[in-house]
Order: structure tokens, then sequence, then C-alpha cells
């Protein structure tokens, strides 16, 4: 009976070990398979949410728009500001003067207690 195929056997040496390392190669492989999944998915999730998040920006700045549009046009004039930064001034120099005597005595004081420091 003549054979087309012929059968080859090879001999390997420490199938055990051979056997073991294949197994744990093939183990380690589908940990990284399963790995390279979870982050393909968390990919797709970081999309979905960065798109979501520039639709919502869209969405904001439109309403923005709109809020800027319906509220009024008012102009603030520059008087209005001009006129409390003289009135402050004008309120430090109608001061009490013995108010600014007591401040003044208070400042020779700080400034001496500020020079002993120093000297440490």
């Amino acid at each position: 009976m003549p054979r087309d195929v012929v059968d080859y056997f090879i001999n390997v040496k420490r199938p055990l070990e051979i056997r073991e390392d294949v197994l744990t190669t093939s183990n380690d492989l589908i940990l990284l398979l399963k790995r390279t999944e979870k982050i393909k998915t968390l990919r797709l999730q970081k999309k979905q949410t960065l798109d979501n998040v520039k639709l919502l920006l869209k969405e904001i700045n439109t309403m923005n728009t709109q809020l800027k549009h319906a509220l009024p046009r008012v102009r603030i004039e520059k008087q209005a500001t001009a006129q409390q930064q003289s009135s402050s001034s004008n309120s430090a120099s109608q001061m009490n003067p013995n108010y600014m005597n007591q401040l003044k005595d208070l400042q020779k004081a700080i400034g001496e207690i500020e020079d002993r420091l120093r000297g440490f």
C-alpha cells in the first residue's frame, strides 16, 4: 500500500518545559489582547465624551450670544468712577486732625519695632 504522505517525527528535548512555555505565552497573549480591547473601548468612550463636551460648548456659546443680544446696551460713564475717586481722596483730607496725629504716632511706633527686629 503506497502512501503519498510521509510522517515525520521530530525529537523534542524537554517537551514538558516547552509545553509550559507555550501555554504561559499564549496566556500572556490573551491577557494582552484583553488589555488592548479595554484600551480601545476607553478611547471610544473618551472620543464620545469629548464630542459631547464640544456640543455642550457650542450650545453655551450660542446661548451666550443670545443673552448678549437680549440684554440692553448700556454705556458706563467714566465720570462716575472719577467722582468716586475724588470723593475718597477728599474724605482722607477731611479726617479729624487728632486722628491723623494718632495714625502718625502708630506708624512711627511700627517703624521703631521693625528697626529693633532688624537688629537681631
